[in-house]
């Protein structure tokens, strides 16, 4: 029975002669050159009606030719005269009925109007004779793993590698987007306080001006403010209309303040007048405290009564 059974198999091994070569050759090129040059009709007519085609693309399998024809004409524009094959290394051998190429390429993508090395690839593509013609039965196209190297079937250090890089990548773009959406929300508070400001019609609408900055300070998250103001200098009677909003306790107040009669106020004054862009910072703590209370009380001061809790 073993003996009858190899006999019966050897009967039908298609017999690689150099014609049968050059005819299965001569479709292959004619196959790959119609799909290059974006030829649907004629790249369909090489394809058997039950041929099976895997490709490297994800939705690249198909398992008849209409569905393939379909597939590649829809995508057609996006290879014709766009693509090409190098550096060709093409063998070919006997499969049972039919004949298999095998084929190593260089595929280069025309990008920017400059060729482009895309990868490289490997197609099997089995032939078998039809109608005295010969069809593509199956074809497999793949790009190799470019993880692994000589001698390797998997790497998963390099995948390891790419996954912390793709890690730190995300990670770059979250805080890129938390920072650009940050700017429009700070942006946008400030817009809402120029619509208020823009719409002042005498000094006093200052403490409106004075209570969205403060609004939006909290939208913002910024919470540990107690006051905000804006003051009027008048250099030559040594005072300031102080416009102040108190967000704890909701209170509006405007206060006239001599400058010259405590150090702190001198020097923030000072500050502001020679530097419009500039910053003044002081602490009070302890008996400093105490005094600037009892400052703020004999210049007819508001209090903010959570002055007395703080430390």
């Amino acid at each position: 029975m073993r003996g009858s059974a190899s006999a019966h198999i050897n009967e039908y091994k298609m017999k690689l002669t150099k014609k049968t070569e050059a005819e299965v050759l001569k479709t292959y090129h004619a196959y790959w050159d119609a799909y290059l040059k974006g030829n649907m009709r004629a790249f369909a007519s090489m394809l058997d009606e039950d041929c099976h085609l895997i490709g490297s693309a994800a939705g690249e399998v198909f398992y008849n030719k209409k569905s393939a024809v379909t597939y590649y004409k829809a995508t057609s524009e996006q290879i014709a005269g766009k693509a090409e094959f190098r550096n060709r290394k093409i063998s070919v051998m006997p499969v049972d009925r039919g004949v298999m190429v095998n084929e190593e390429l260089d595929f280069y993508m025309l990008i920017d109007n400059q060729w482009t090395f895309y990868g490289h690839g490997r197609i099997t593509s089995l032939f078998h004779k039809k109608n005295n013609k010969w069809k593509v039965i199956h074809q497999h196209g793949s790009l190799p793993d470019s993880k692994t190297e000589e001698g390797e079937q998997v790497n998963t250090e390099k995948i390891k590698a790419e996954n912390v890089q793709l890690r730190d990548a995300v990670k770059r773009r979250t805080i890129q987007l938390e920072e650009k959406n940050r700017e429009l929300e700070i942006e946008t508070a400030l817009e809402k306080v120029r619509t208020v400001a823009m719409s002042m019609k005498e000094p006093a609408d200052m403490l409106e001006v004075c209570s969205t900055i403060s609004h939006q300070l909290q939208t913002l998250d910024v919470r540990e403010i107690r006051n905000v103001q804006t003051a009027i200098f008048y250099e030559s009677k040594g005072i300031y209309l102080n416009y102040e909003y108190f967000r704890l306790s909701g209170k509006k107040t405007i206060t006239e303040v001599e400058y010259n009669l405590q150090d702190d106020v001198k020097a923030f004054v000072n500050k502001m007048l020679t530097d419009p862009e500039g910053f003044f910072s002081t602490a009070f703590k302890g008996a400093k405290l105490k005094k600037w209370i009892e400052y703020q009380k004999k210049a007819n001061q508001f209090v903010d009564p959570h002055l007395y809790e703080v430390k």
